[in-house]
């Protein structure tokens, strides 16, 4: 499931994850632990990998370019 949050509507959760730039994506597991994320643009590719590598088990994150 993937859901779209607006930081400027809810600072809250902006605050709960330590967003400190957008956009700012993470992938959870259903009790919340975070197993990947990636801050800043990325291409199509760069997303598929980290989704993969995430899927797989392995911990993925992806910086700001």
């Amino acid at each position: 499931m993937f859901l779209k949050i607006d930081a400027d509507e809810h600072p809250e959760v902006s605050k709960r994850f330590g967003v400190a730039g957008i956009p700012d994506a993470r992938v959870l597991e259903t009790d919340g632990t975070e197993v990947a994320r990636f801050i800043g643009f990325k291409d199509a590719s760069e997303v598929l990998g980290i989704l993969r590598a995430a899927r797989g088990g392995r911990r993925a994150s992806g910086s700001g370019r």
